[in-house]
């Protein structure tokens, strides 16, 4: 039984990420990386917006996506400017962190 008053919350209905989403994402920022720096940040983060239909978790999910495929090849500096750029859009966007993101910091990766 709930109080006299309490709302009662319908459970939110989430979709499960898209892991090809995440990968096509991954690939777009590795592109995007590979030009010189000096392009403008905005215009990259317009860019990988929209290859993240707009959403900002799958940035976050394409660096996970990125620092994989880092392990899986520590010398490919390609992946590594992928990585420094994802980071670059999700901070200018403001993009939470998540809470594992601090625990990896932590341990170096």
């Amino acid at each position: 039984m709930f109080p006299p008053g309490a709302i009662r919350r319908q459970p939110v209905d989430r979709e499960a990420p898209d892991p090809g989403r995440a990968q096509r994402v991954a690939r777009r920022s590795i592109e995007l990386a590979a030009p010189p720096e000096g392009d403008e940040i905005g215009g990259v983060a317009l860019e990988l917006m929209r290859a993240a239909d707009h959403d900002p978790a799958m940035l976050q999910h394409a660096l996970v996506v990125c620092r994989s495929l880092s392990r899986d090849d520590p010398t490919d500096e390609r992946v590594k400017r992928a990585i420094r750029l994802l980071k670059q859009v999700t901070t200018f966007l403001g993009v939470p962190p998540h809470l594992f993101d601090a625990g990896l910091t932590k341990m170096g990766s």
